[in-house]
């Protein structure tokens, strides 16, 4: 999964630090941390280099307040702040200033807030975007999984696409605040919007500053990009050969039927894929007459073959499958770029790209449009 449902855990934004004898000069990134409820217990910051995250500085929380101060950052870069006693982790990106940050349950419903520094109004505006669709998605959840053990399939549809529109708002509201985030928009870009387009991602990336280009977070943004560019809409399709249920090896290439292929990325664990399945049946159904096929690429785990397999026949997913089942380690994640599931491209008879992640109602209309 990814996306809004998979996805990444929440990654919540907040803090940064320094130790007690941290310097106060002007060139240091100073953070007062406000977490009413921390009694006697550590922050810890680290830097988000290469080789992951590199701790820096600690101090201890005094009366829910910890003065923390990172030193001489060349660049703006993303820092962790973790507070292992209380299972919290915060993001903060700057390099030098003053920044308030406030953990408060009392306030803004415990949202992460932050004053100070110059990313702090795009960290506001982030996190109040993640928080308020992170809600969301949990209610319609909780509604899914009501109307999934009444078997009511009309339900589970109309709540997928509920969802789907909900989240391609969300996608626009962090591609557009990407735009104007610098390198804070490297970030949300990685975060949240590897599915997106290579022309979005370029529009992001064109708007951080050289002098960023040296952080390991932008350096990954980057890859990304180029990437991404490589599945665009207009290439061709990445080929791939994996087993078959059966065990028999699947050349991606081999399965293209007369009219357009939907290549389905999914997994038998993956709750989304699932709930969206029966729409993809349904067109299955209306338009392979016309030359539609789709062809499933799971990302089950290794050893799940019977998981995969049972899954195929109870969604009566009737069509080409393959699957290397490696997980996220699978070829098809590297290949395509793509960080969530469900996940999909459609190319045409000729192996042409021609649209990614139709998914719902916007499924249906696509093809209705063109067969």
């Amino acid at each position: 999964m990814r996306k809004f449902l998979l996805l990444l855990p929440l990654l919540i934004l907040a803090a940064c630090n320094g130790e007690n004898n941290s310097s106060s000069s002007s060139d240091a990134l100073q953070i007062t941390l406000n977490m009413p409820e921390a009694r006697d217990v550590e922050a810890k910051v680290s830097i988000i280099g290469p080789n992951g995250p590199q701790e820096v500085t600690m101090d201890l929380f005094e009366k829910g307040v910890a003065e923390l101060t990172v030193d001489s950052l060349e660049y703006a870069q993303l820092l962790r702040i973790e507070v292992p006693a209380m299972q919290r982790q915060f993001y903060v990106f700057g390099s030098t200033g003053e920044m308030n940050v406030t953990v408060d349950p009392a306030i803004n419903n415990g949202r992460v807030t932050i004053e100070g520094g110059e990313y702090a109004d795009v960290m506001n505006e982030y996190y109040k975007i993640v928080t308020d669709f992170q809600n969301l998605n949990m209610s319609v959840q909780n509604e899914m999984r009501t109307a999934q053990q009444a078997n009511d399939f009309n339900t589970q549809m109309m709540l997928n696409n509920s969802l789907m529109e909900a989240h391609q708002k969300f996608n626009t509201d962090l591609v557009e605040l990407a735009k104007r985030s610098k390198g804070f928009g490297a970030f949300i870009a990685l975060a949240h919007l590897g599915d997106n387009e290579a022309a979005d991602l370029t529009a992001i990336y064109e708007n951080v500053p050289v002098t960023q280009g040296k952080g390991e977070m932008v350096k990954q943004f980057k890859q990304l990009v180029d990437q991404k560019s490589r599945t665009a809409i207009g290439e061709p399709l990445i080929d791939l050969m994996m087993p078959s249920p059966s065990g028999e090896q699947v050349r991606l290439s081999e399965e293209l039927g007369d009219s357009y292929t939907l290549i389905d990325f999914w997994a038998s664990w993956c709750r989304p894929c699932r709930a969206e399945n029966p729409n993809v049946v349904a067109a299955y159904n209306t338009y392979k007459d016309k030359g539609f096929s789709v062809v499933g690429v799971s990302l089950d785990r290794p050893g799940q073959q019977q998981a995969w397999v049972q899954a195929i026949e109870q969604d009566q997913l009737t069509w080409s499958h393959m699957s290397d089942l490696k997980y996220w380690e699978s070829e098809a994640v590297s290949k395509y770029g793509f960080n969530g599931i469900p996940y999909n491209v459609m190319v045409d008879e000729n192996g042409i790209i021609v649209a990614k992640d139709l998914r719902g109602q916007q499924l249906q209309d696509w093809l209705a449009e063109r067969l």
